[in-house]
């Protein structure tokens, strides 16, 4: 009966050092799992940030363009407006009906 006790304790002691090895294993494991999953939500991250930038580069490349044409258009009308201005105030006539 004593024997059977202590062997029943063996058994026990053996299942539960059974146990924290599966568990060691298995936290190892899930531990490696969330590394590669940091690892690609990284460069997930990474990847969209990239095109977030060149998104934003075409934006301003665009804006930039259009507002450099937008100024050379108000260049040439002020440039135009003053030889109009100009113009009125010459006495030749035909000269301005020409422009």
């Amino acid at each position: 009966m004593i024997q059977e006790r202590q062997e029943k304790i063996s058994e026990i002691k053996q299942s539960v050092e059974l146990s924290r090895v599966s568990v060691e294993a298995e936290a190892a494991s899930i531990s490696e799992l969330f590394s590669v999953l940091v690892l690609v939500l990284e460069r997930s991250r990474g990847n969209l940030q990239g095109a977030l930038e060149a998104r934003q580069h075409a934006v301003e490349t665009q804006a930039n363009a259009l507002t450099a044409q937008l100024e050379q258009e108000i260049h040439t009308l002020q440039s135009r407006h003053t030889q109009l201005e100009e113009l009125t105030h010459t006495h030749d006539h035909l000269h301005l009906l020409q422009v």
